[in-house]
């Protein structure tokens, strides 16, 4: 299927569940380099968000204050938000701040259910390794972010579970990192060996790049240590 909006909003509200992947959006969307319909989908929900909005003003507020003096950021936020006096004196990232401002009991449901697992990169026509994902039992979904290779593209992707085609993704464009973030339903099992199928429009035919694989494995408590 071609990306939509309702594949936007379901991957935006997927990351947003993850505080990590929270801060990383709205770090993207302060520097301009989402992908249109991503943008699109985040830019919706700004309008409804009263918190998502506070989070992104705070962090534009922040990154400004890190180009000026410790004084005049501290003069620019003191009406609205009470800055640490470690931040003051230039000790404070502004990420910590970001999360010591969020609400945890609306993001930690859906971030219990939701999983992100990082393909490593390879060169050229190099057949990638198997990587291997430990997740916590009662997760739904999974956000894969997939290398591109060094093409113009575009691209097309098929995930499966074994024969079970999982999402296919077409007309995809890397972002500015380089890769593709989708999200796919995972099937109820403890383990589960997902495979990644990437084209590439090249020379007026799609050609097809080495495949990857991924094993998930589930366990029954949250995973202390995980392997991408």
């Amino acid at each position: 299927m071609t990306p939509n909006a309702t594949d936007a909003v379901s991957l935006l509200a997927a990351l947003l569940g993850q505080p990590a992947e929270r801060q990383r959006l709205i770090v993207r969307y302060l520097r301009g380099d989402m992908e249109p319909s991503l943008l699109a989908a985040f830019e919706e929900q700004l309008l409804d968000d009263a918190a998502l909005l506070d989070e992104v003003e705070t962090e534009k507020v922040l990154r400004q204050g890190l180009r000026e003096s410790p004084q005049a950021l501290t003069a620019k936020t003191s009406s609205r938000w009470w800055l640490p006096l470690s931040f003051a004196a230039g000790c404070l990232l502004g990420a910590l701040l970001i999360t010591s401002l969020r609400s945890p009991p609306l993001t930690l449901p859906l971030a219990q259910r939701v999983a992100v697992a990082q393909l490593p990169a390879t060169r050229g026509d190099e057949i990638p390794a198997e990587a291997e994902l430990t997740i916590a039992a009662g997760t739904q979904q999974l956000v894969l972010r997939i290398p591109a290779t060094n093409e113009p593209g575009p691209f097309r992707l098929r995930i499966r579970a074994d024969e079970t085609l999982l999402g296919a993704f077409d007309g995809l464009r890397p972002d500015d990192s380089g890769r593709f973030d989708v999200l796919v339903a995972l099937p109820a099992s403890n383990t589960t060996q997902l495979t990644v199928e990437l084209e590439a429009w090249r020379d007026d035919a799609w050609r097809q790049r080495p495949t990857r694989t991924l094993l998930v494995r589930t366990v029954s408590a949250p995973p202390m240590n995980s392997t991408h």
